[in-house]
């Protein structure tokens, strides 16, 4: 799969500019676990995460959950390993791999597995810097209809702000897209 992503439209839409902010400012490293799920446009310009640590799985079956994308370059500067935060992260994900740890995106055949040590390494960047992401999401997720809808969303483009409030309607979730790469980690 590579880094590839099929949502260029959702990328520049204002409902993803405005996510962005908003779980920026929410997130604290601290109260995150984020999964990387997908990337932004040919070749990846952003990388994707879902918050493992705050699925909210609601009463009708349904389940929330926040996603947040970080630009590509900034994930792969903050692992450098030639500063201490990245080299840190280096070897924090050396242990985790060693541990077992394999992300949910290879585990479901979205990656390959020798794509590990770049995955593990993401994820990590995501959990523990301060890089400013670039939109954010709170998607609710209908399994049984393989449906989602955006409940809330903050991004920031051209160095403005934007967000939304107010629930948009279900779409059906399109296949081989980063949709239904979340859809399927969350509704195994």
């Amino acid at each position: 799969m590579g880094w590839g992503f099929d949502e260029a439209y959702f990328f520049w839409s204002p409902v993803y500019i405005s996510t962005v902010a908003f779980a920026a400012a929410l997130a604290q490293p601290s109260d995150v676990d984020w999964k990387l799920y997908g990337s932004t446009l040919d070749p990846a310009v952003a990388l994707c995460f879902y918050n493992a640590k705050d699925i909210d799985k609601r009463p009708d079956g349904n389940i929330r959950v926040w996603i947040k994308c970080l630009l590509r370059d900034d994930v792969l500067k903050s692992v450098d390993p030639k500063n201490e935060q990245g080299k840190k992260i280096v070897e924090d994900t050396a242990q985790k791999i060693k541990r077992g740890y394999v992300p949910p995106i290879i585990v479901l055949g979205k990656m390959d597995f020798d794509e590990i040590g770049g995955v593990v390494a993401s994820e990590k960047a995501a959990n523990v810097t301060n890089l400013q992401p670039i939109g954010q999401i709170f998607y609710e997720i209908n399994c049984k209809e393989k449906m989602t809808r955006v409940l809330s969303a903050h991004f920031r483009q051209g160095g403005k702000d934007a967000s939304l409030n107010t629930p948009l309607d279900w779409e059906y979730v399109p296949p081989e897209t980063n949709y239904d790469t979340l859809l399927r980690i969350q509704c195994r």
